[in-house]
């Protein structure tokens, strides 16, 4: 049986895009995992991603996402849920949790204010803490079919703790404010492919050589109603990373998407 063009081109794109790698990107979005559209109810999405690989490194990634979205009225709130465990021989820690809450406010057709808290433990990044608490505005220039923008800018206060170990950072704690800035556009290319663009930048206040840049692309695939292959490049760079953590990481991502 031939397959459908639509099911021929997610075959394809999977064979090219290969299993996530281990980078770990320093920004994480979660923004495009909700809707623009303000809508009364609750929503739901559910990702699952696998990467076995043997021979020179033999190891096991396993990681899953849940993500839901409550509106009511010009309200909307906004949580996530990121679980990975990574198995294998050198792997010392392979855990990692990342939690994620919004709540946006629309006090015009256009424009709204939006409020978040984050929590990441990450032990191959070294972070045993990483707390995250911001608010600012959100504007959309543009939010017709099939094409949305969104900006966004916020105060955000950031609280680190490195992991133990034998480095001179080891076991540091700090502080800081950040301006954390966005730009997310998305197109809808028919009904068969949708393709998301992330720019965010996270310069630290008064000190602006200690930032954090990331960008993403992403392509999401219908393949039912529900069910859908999403696939995701992310580069992200940290000016002042952790001892014996690399400044620069790019993650080729692909996972099965269920939404509710």
């Amino acid at each position: 049986m031939i397959p459908s063009p639509r099911r021929a081109l997610a075959i394809i794109l999977v064979l090219l895009a290969g299993p996530p790698s281990m980078a770990r990107a320093q920004i994480v979005n979660v923004q495009t995992r909700f809707s623009e559209l303000v809508e009364d109810g609750v929503s739901a999405s559910f990702d699952a991603s696998a990467d076995w690989r043997t021979g020179n490194i033999d190891l096991l990634v396993l990681g899953g996402q849940a993500s839901v979205q409550y509106g009511l009225g010009a309200q909307q709130l906004m949580g996530s849920l990121r679980g990975e465990l990574t198995l294998g021989e050198s792997i010392e820690d392979g855990r990692r949790t990342f939690e994620h809450i919004r709540y946006r406010y629309w006090f015009a057709n256009r424009w709204s204010i939006e409020s978040f808290a984050q929590h990441e433990f990450d032990p191959q990044r070294r972070y045993r803490v990483r707390l995250l608490l911001g608010l600012g505005p959100r504007w959309v220039p543009i939010h017709e079919e099939p094409r949305s923008l969104a900006l966004g800018l916020a105060l955000m206060g950031e609280r680190i703790e490195i992991s133990e170990g034998l480095q001179e950072d080891s076991g540091q704690r700090s502080s800081f404010l950040r301006a954390s800035s966005y730009i997310i556009g998305r197109i809808s290319l028919g009904d068969a492919l949708s393709l998301t663009q992330s720019f965010y930048v996270q310069p630290r206040v008064m000190v602006p050589r200690d930032f954090r840049l990331l960008a993403e692309t992403g392509l999401m695939i219908p393949l039912t109603e529900i069910v859908a292959l999403n696939f995701a490049f992310i580069a992200a760079m940290q000016s002042r990373p952790p001892e014996d953590v690399a400044p620069l990481d790019t993650r080729l991502l692909s996972q099965i998407t269920i939404r509710l």
